[in-house]
Order: structure tokens, then C-alpha cells, then sequence
């Protein structure tokens, strides 16, 4: 081993084009040559993968003076392996021990008012200023490797397996800054939501929120940049999924959602994400998220539910929403469907980009193509615009429940702009997602919309909007609300398999 070590030193370091930590691996199952190696400061990334469960040659390689809590790939994934109770009792004392080398250095080579300024204190463990105070060391003094530890603990878990437990260890032993980015700007409440399933697991979000994990992120990167903006964005498209194809879950998500009433600020259900589209006034909220099919997470084919109106207002229970607040985001829900119907196209909203992974930015088309599809849908908006306008008086005149008003509003609506069957829906037209580039999808494509526009040409003609002055849809939509009684005396809903915005056939 002492000649092996010898001549590697005497040669450099490995070259790339080989794995570096091949050594260290092949040397685990060797504990006294193991440790020659880690003290001689070859890699342990790899080795620390094969540590799992292996507790002695987990303790031979912690004591390696490289950074092996860095934020650096190689070695953050690496501990994720390491999941057993008494290995993550020995990776946080480590961690511990090294904070604390670091808290130790600062003292000793910073300025008190430095240390003031970076909250050092001899009585408590570095945390969230375990950076701030790593880089600003580097600045005065030679900091040793070892002591680049700053990454979050939090981004260390499989969180395919954490559980409260393991956070509650990690809480106890004094990281209490649950929401430190890692390299990438990502938070660990972020990545949960983005791996874990919303059918299991609602307690380790709850332990996460009222933790301090910020329920927003959009001020942490750029906002062109983000497309699922807050928890709530995350929650509604899992609520959709849920609701459609897992529908024995609702009852537990549902009351997830109280849980997360207490400690999630209503007024996160108002946030927008800028996005000029005309399908949102000011920006997507988290509800377009819940009502509109998603490409990349479409379940619309085979769904055991299309019932959208009772995810709505199941939703708006779920979160206690005041009505104040239900109307608002009734009224959004209205602007989306009707823009659907109208057949106008999206340019930037954050549920369009095909991509799988949540965390990936959004894709938007630059200006001039954004300018040109919006010019293109100018006529469609000004008779969206109308039909808000409309929405907008009828909302005020009705005196019923908001549930009542739903009802009546999309009978009316139903007769000039009939609802979109699943097929019209689906972004995906029936076809999995990863086949929207075949002829296949452009084929069914072609046919459903050729069906839409003769479905809704015979439904202005069965409202008897045919006269040779009333082409122009915009007459059409001022007549029929036209003196309409918002309050009819005796009115009954038309029995429905479906809610409106959903279609009762598969539209095949």
C-alpha cells in the first residue's frame, strides 16, 4: 500500500480518463488499507456509495480531508446511499464537527465586527451562514477542504424515503435552516415536490412548511425563468392528477390541504406569474393549473373523472378560501375555460412546456413570435373580452350561491360556445405524450378541430343565430346576454354527467 500510494504521489494525480476513486473502491472491503488511502487524500466519492449500510467503512471515510460535504455533485449524491439511523447519526456528528471547525476559524482570523456582521456565535453551530462565512474566510486565510461544508444536510436525504423522523434528527441537532439552495438555486421543499408522489408523504410537506420552507419562490430566481412559482402550483397540478386517475386519494389530500391551510397564506392563491397570455388577466395563477389539461402530465386519456367543477370547489373547501377570494379565482377559471373554447393559443404559460421536469424553465416563444400569435387571435380577444364583460354584470345580478351562478352561467354560455369534449380538451388528443410529434396526433388533431367548428356552427344555429348580419360572433354574444335574467324563478341545473367545460362523449 506504502509504495502504491508512493508512486502515485510521485506520478500525480490520476488522469481523467480514468475514475479517480477506483483505488478507494476496490479498497473497502480492506479497512486498514482503506484508511492508508483516506488519509492519503484519495477520492471517497464512489467509496461513500458503497458505504451503505456498512457503518465501519462509513466511519473510515468521513475522516478524509476532501470535501465531502461540498455542494459539489460528486459528493452530495453520494451520501444520499447512507439512509440507516446509525449512519446519519455519524454523517450529522461529522457535519457537525467540521461546522464547528469552521465557526472555530472564523473566530479566530475574522474581525468582531465581521463576525457580527456574518452572525457568529461561539455558543451556536453555523447554519445558514455556513457560506457566507466559508467564502469570506477564503478571503483572509488558507481554509482547509475539509471545511467546505456548507450544503444544507437536507439536501442530502433520498427523499423517496425521508420521513419525518429523519428531519426531525437533523431539526434537533441544530440545522434549523430548512430552506438553503443548493448549487442549482433549488430549495429542498422544491425537490420534494418535484420527486415525491402526493399520494403518500403529506406530512413530511407539512413538516417542511412549518419548518420555515418558503411556500414562494418566484423572488429566488429569475422570474422569466420559473414556471412552477409557488407550492400551490405543484399542489394543483397533483390535485388534477389525483382527482382524474387516483381518485381514492382525494379524501386524504383533501385534508392534507386543511393541514397546509394553517400555514400556507391564502394570498399565495392570488399569485401570478407575470406571463402576459391572454388565457389569464395578469399572469397564470395556480388554479389554471388544476383546470387545464397538462401536456407533459396528461392523464386525460381513460380518466376515471373529468367532474372539474367539483375539483374546483373541493379546492376552495380543501383551503378555506373566503368567497371573496372564490370569486376571484371563479372568475379566472371562466376567462381560461372561455379562451379554450374560443380556440385561442397559449404562448408562455407555465403549464404549455412539454418537459418532465418541473424544475426546468419554462419555454416561451421570443417576442415577434409571441407578437404574431397574439396578433393572429385579435379578433378572438376582443370576443373574449366581451364575454368577461358579460360575466362581469351577470356575477353582480345574481343573487344565489356563487355554485348556483356557475350553473347558470355555462347553460347560457353552452348555447353559442358549446363544451369542449375531453378529446378538444386534451392537449394531447388522447395520444401519449411522448407521440405528440407523430402523424398520429396531427391526424386526430386536424379531425378534432374540424368536429369543434362544426359542433359550434350548429349550435349557433340551433340558437337561431343564422341571420346573414349576425356572422360576426361578437353581435351574436351581444344579443344573447342581451337582457338576460340572471335570477329565473323556477330555474333547475340540466341534469349533467358532466360539468360544463367538460363534454359528456370521448369526441371520437
Amino acid at each position: 500500500m506504502d509504495r502504491l500510494i508512493s508512486e502515485e504521489d510521485r506520478q500525480g494525480p490520476p488522469d481523467d480518463c480514468h475514475w479517480p476513486g477506483l483505488t478507494t473502491v476496490l479498497a473497502t472491503d480492506w479497512p486498514d488499507g482503506l484508511r492508508r488511502l483516506v488519509a492519503a487524500n484519495y477520492p471517497v466519492a464512489g467509496a461513500l456509495q458503497r458505504a451503505d449500510e456498512h457503518v465501519h467503512l462509513l466511519s473510515i471515510l468521513l475522516d478524509s480531508p476532501q470535501p465531502i460535504f461540498s455542494a459539489k455533485l460528486d459528493f452530495r449524491f453520494s451520501l444520499l446511499y447512507c439512509t440507516a439511523p446509525e449512519m446519519s447519526d455519524i454523517i450529522l456528528d461529522e457535519l457537525r464537527k467540521r461546522r464547528t471547525a469552521l465557526r472555530d476559524l472564523a473566530i479566530q482570523f475574522l474581525s468582531p465586527n465581521v463576525q457580527k456582521e456574518l452572525g457568529i456565535s461561539k455558543e451556536e453551530m453555523l447554519d445558514a451562514n455556513a457560506e457566507a462565512v466559508f467564502h469570506r474566510l477564503k478571503q483572509v486565510t488558507d481554509v482547509p477542504d475539509a471545511l467546505d461544508c456548507w450544503v444544507s444536510p437536507y439536501h442530502m436525504l433520498d427523499w423517496d424515503y425521508a420521513t419525518c423522523k429523519h428531519l426531525d434528527k437533523f431539526h434537533d441537532a441544530g440545522f434549523r435552516a430548512v430552506d438553503i439552495p443548493d448549487a442549482e438555486g433549488y430549495t429542498p421543499l422544491q425537490i420534494w415536490l418535484e420527486c415525491q408522489p402526493m399520494s403518500s408523504a403529506h406530512d413530511v410537506l407539512y413538516w417542511l412548511l412549518s419548518r420555515g420552507a418558503k411556500p414562494e419562490w418566484a423572488s429566488m430566481l429569475d422570474p422569466e425563468d420559473v414556471r412552477y412559482y409557488t407550492v400551490l402550483s405543484h399542489l394543483a397540478l397533483k390535485w388534477r392528477v389525483v382527482c382524474m386517475q387516483h381518485v381514492r386519494h382525494v379524501s386524504n389530500l383533501f385534508k392534507a390541504f386543511e393541514n397546509y391551510s394553517d400555514i400556507v397564506p391564502a394570498t399565495l392563491h392570488m399569485v401570478r406569474d407575470g406571463c402576459p397570455c391572454f388565457c389569464g388577466t395578469g399572469g397564470c395563477l395556480p388554479i389554471h393549473l388544476l383546470w387545464r389539461c397538462n401536456s407533459r402530465r396528461c392523464d386525460c386519456y381513460g380518466s376515471k373523472s373529468h367532474n372539474r367543477r367539483d375539483w374546483i370547489f373541493l379546492w376552495f373547501n380543501a383551503w378555506r378560501l373566503s368567497e371573496q377570494q372564490k370569486e376571484l379565482l371563479c372568475s379566472e377559471v371562466i376567462r381560461l375555460e372561455l379562451f379554450e373554447r374560443l380556440g385561442m393559443a397559449h404562448t408562455c404559460c407555465c403549464s404549455s412546456t412539454d418537459s418532465w421536469d418541473d424544475l426546468y424553465p419554462r419555454i416561451c416563444p421570443d417576442e415577434d413570435e409571441r407578437t404574431r400569435m397574439q396578433d393572429e387571435d385579435e379578433e378572438h380577444s376582443l370576443q373574449l373580452e366581451d364575454l368577461m364583460s358579460h360575466y362581469n354584470t351577470a356575477a353582480k345580478r345574481h343573487h344565489g350561491t356563487y355554485e348556483s351562478f356557475w350553473e347558470i352561467w355555462w347553460q347560457v354560455v353552452d348555447d353559442i360556445l358549446p363544451p369542449l369534449l375531453p378529446m378538444e380538451a386534451c392537449k394531447n388528443r388522447f395520444v401519449v405524450p411522448w407521440r405528440r410529434n407523430t402523424q398520429e396526433f396531427r391526424d386526430r388533431d386536424r379531425t378534432t378541430m374540424e368536429n369543434r367548428a362544426a359542433r359550434e356552427a350548429d349550435a349557433l344555429h340551433r340558437a337561431g343565430y343564422v341571420e346573414p348580419d349576425l356572422q360576426d360572433f361578437r353581435d351574436v354574444i351581444r344579443m344573447h346576454f342581451s337582457g338576460r335574467d340572471w335570477n329565473p324563478e323556477g330555474w333547475e341545473p340540466k341534469p349533467r354527467d358532466r360539468p360544463p367545460g367538460d363534454g359528456t362523449d370521448d369526441g371520437e
